[in-house]
C-alpha cells in the first residue's frame, strides 16, 4: 500500500508540473459507485488533469475488504478478510470537435491497471508426498494472493449532468466508456518454509468471487463497461 501511494503521488505530480504551463487548467475529481458493489469491492477515487488542450492523463486508486461486500452472503466465509488494492492509469486524447466544450467531449483512451487481493490465513500443506498422497498434513501461517495486472483501449464519453445550485455554474459531470484488451491474474500460496513437493489442502482459489487453480499465472481477454461521477475543480 506504501509503494501504491509513492507511485500515486509522484505521477500526480509530474502531471500538475506538465499541466502548470497551459491555460487549461482543467481538474476533474471522481469516484466510480460501481466499484462498491465489485466482488473485489473497494471505494476508488480518480484524478483526471487536462494538458495540451485535447489530451489529459487520469490516475485512479482504491482500497476495499470483502468484509463489507454487498454481493456476497453472510455465509460465503472463505470469500470474506480479503484486502483489495487497485491503481489504474490512463491517457486520453478528447475529439477535435469537443476542444470548445473540454472536459466534456468524447475521447479514446488506453489505460493501465493493477490490483491485489490478499489476505493472512492458516493454510493447510500436505508433505513429502509419495504417489500424490502427503505423508502428513500441517497447517502453516501464509498469505493467499491474487494479483492482476492489463490493459485496456477505450472509447467513452464525459458530459455534464446538472447544474450547479450555488454558482449557477455546470460543474458535475458523468464519465461513461466502453473498452477492450486483456488481463494477467496470479494466484499465490505464500508461506514460509515452502518446499517444491508441497500439496495443497485446497487446490482451488479465489478468482472474480469463484474458484481457479493455485499457483498458476493465467492470461485473458479481457473487456470493461462503466462509469464514474466527477466534479469539475
Amino acid at each position: 500500500m506504501k509503494y501504491i501511494s509513492i507511485v500515486f503521488i509522484s505521477i500526480l505530480c509530474f502531471t500538475n508540473a506538465v499541466a502548470h504551463g497551459d491555460s487549461t487548467r482543467i481538474r476533474v475529481l471522481k469516484t466510480n459507485p460501481l466499484s462498491l458493489f465489485d466482488f473485489d469491492n473497494s471505494f476508488n477515487v480518480a484524478y483526471e488533469q487536462f494538458f495540451r488542450k485535447d489530451k489529459s492523463f487520469q490516475l485512479e486508486a482504491g482500497y476495499g475488504n470483502t468484509d463489507f461486500n454487498l454481493l456476497m452472503g453472510q455465509t460465503n466465509n472463505e470469500l470474506r478478510g480479503f484486502h483489495v488494492i487497485k491503481a489504474r492509469t490512463e491517457y486520453r486524447k478528447y475529439s477535435s470537435r469537443s476542444l470548445s466544450t473540454l472536459p466534456e467531449g468524447s475521447y479514446i483512451g488506453v489505460e493501465l491497471f493493477y490490483k491485489t487481493v490478499f489476505k493472512k490465513e492458516e493454510i493447510n500443506i500436505g508433505r513429502e508426498p509419495i504417489n500424490g498422497a502427503p505423508q502428513y498434513w500441517e497447517y502453516v501461517d501464509g498469505i493467499v494472493r491474487k494479483t492482476v495486472g492489463g490493459s485496456h483501449f477505450k472509447f467513452g464519453r464525459q458530459f455534464y449532468v446538472l447544474d450547479s445550485f450555488v454558482e449557477k455554474k455546470r460543474r458535475l459531470l458523468m464519465d461513461v466508456h466502453i473498452g477492450l484488451g486483456f488481463r494477467v491474474v496470479d494466484n499465490r500460496y505464500n508461506y514460509q518454509n515452502k518446499r517444491s513437493d508441497d500439496f495443497l489442502g485446497r487446490s482451488p482459489m479465489r478468482t472474480f468471487a469463484t474458484f481457479a487453480p493455485a499457483n498458476q499465472t493465467t492470461p485473458y481477454v479481457s473487456a470493461t463497461i462503466g462509469f464514474k461521477l466527477g466534479y469539475l475543480l
